[in-house]
């Protein structure tokens, strides 16, 4: 094996220190794998097997490293990287703000999205109610950073729940993006505050072993190391997309500077999202590309940064970080897949790059710029009719019956007054 078969980061890191390292290796087939366990049986302690890949995770010291290169079935070997939620700021705010870039009438029914997060409590009042992603494992211990007492139980994954299906009534309408869809909450551990690129990988092996049924996927963690695109996560991400399942990533909070986009945002057929200011500037922290290997990353922008998601009728959390804007891109596919639950995530993909309208800024920072659910009407040639919400038609088709009714009226008693005459 050659050394370009380590991931280059890895191996600069493993050159820098003498510590032992949690490692995942790819293999070439699951035959390669099957027989790489076998004959080391007893010499490495394998700590996971994994399908959605041909991989395994070990604990690998330097030493060990020779006896592996000569293994002709291995593919690459890279760190099992600790991931990061892409969120920037919190902070509570007690007077009610209500956001939503668009309304529509499609809110997303029918359609299934799994949330990977630390876990959501959808246990206050505007937090719609979510499907446990494995009913025989307790529910998770939902806990914030914030010190703030009243911020209990207000997780990352809570927040992503409220900005896609939020309950809370505005203007006749609730103030989600796509409050009909079902969310079914994946945390990737029950019991680790640390979560690992390995974590993420069992999870998609249960997607795959119990043939979820699941239309898009929001992965809300990324690495702090930049990514080309062809570690083991990005690689899985890639293979779940081929098998239907849109994927959506944060572009990570790790910009402003170029090559900060990591893993699982740099793989080729996720759906990658930056985040912008209510300026509609690109924000400072919103990750950058190209990626390592040079393709452009973000795909686009949307709004991620203080946005006031409404838990109950007195608390509000205002937040900023791209995981806000994946959030809200998630939402939008969601009522795409209502609108036309054939379509695959490459015209999926398709319709919301057509959809966007260039910034002021080079495509490392911007992608194809930026969309909303307007645009991507006209994109999708909706009538303006489709784009109205429910109570506006009902109030429209109550007004036109009435003046019906009534003209039939005139015309009822405008014939007897003339039979009247007639006699």
């Amino acid at each position: 094996m050659t050394k370009n078969k380590i991931c280059d980061l890895f191996l600069k890191k493993w050159e820098r220190d003498l510590k032992d390292h949690d490692v995942i290796i790819t293999f070439k087939s699951r035959k390669s794998r099957d027989r790489f366990i076998q004959e080391k049986s007893g010499k490495l302690v394998i700590l996971n097997k994994y399908d959605i890949l041909p991989a395994i995770k070990i604990k690998q010291t330097k030493a060990q490293i020779s006896d592996i290169k000569n293994f002709k079935g291995v593919k690459r070997i890279e760190e099992d990287q600790i991931l990061y939620l892409s969120i920037k700021e919190l902070f509570e705010n007690w007077n009610l703000i209500e956001y939503k870039n668009f309304q529509a009438s499609h809110e997303g029914k029918g359609v299934s999205l799994g949330i990977i997060d630390d876990g959501i409590n959808d246990e206050f009042e505007y937090i719609p109610k979510v499907v446990p992603f494995n009913k025989a494992i307790p529910k998770k211990k939902i806990s914030s950073n914030n010190e703030n007492e009243n911020s209990e139980m207000v997780s990352h994954g809570t927040l992503m729940a409220g900005i896609i299906g939020n309950k809370c009534i505005y203007n006749n309408h609730f103030l989600g993006i796509a409050p009909q869809v079902q969310i079914i909450d994946i945390p990737p551990t029950n019991h680790d505050t640390i979560i690992r690129i390995s974590n993420v990988l069992h999870v998609f092996d249960v997607i795959i072993r119990r043939r979820l049924s699941l239309d898009i996927l929001l992965i809300s963690f990324t690495t702090l190391e930049s990514s080309d695109g062809n570690d083991v996560l990005s690689r899985a991400c890639n293979k779940l997309v081929k098998k239907g399942i849109t994927i959506v990533c944060p572009a990570g909070n790790f910009g402003p500077e170029s090559h900060t986009i990591g893993s699982p945002a740099a793989a080729k057929r996720v759906i990658t999202v930056g985040a912008l200011t209510k300026s509609n500037t690109i924000a400072y922290y919103s990750g950058r590309g190209p990626t390592l290997n040079g393709k452009i990353k973000p795909d686009f922008c949307l709004l991620g940064s203080k946005i006031s998601i409404p838990l109950t009728r007195e608390k509000s959390i205002i937040f900023s970080g791209t995981s806000a804007a994946a959030a809200i891109a998630a939402g939008m596919i969601a009522i795409l897949k209502e609108i036309n639950p054939t379509l695959r995530p490459k015209q999926i993909k398709k319709y919301l790059i057509k959809s966007c309208k260039l910034l002021r800024y080079e495509d490392m920072s911007q992608g194809w710029g930026t969309t909303n659910l307007e645009r991507l009407f006209k994109v999708l040639k909706l009538s303006q009719v489709e784009s109205l919400n429910y109570p506006l038609l009902l109030k429209i088709s109550i007004k036109y019956t009435i003046l019906l009714i009534l003209l039939l009226l005139i015309i009822f008693y405008f014939r007897i007054i003339i039979q009247i005459f007639q006699v």
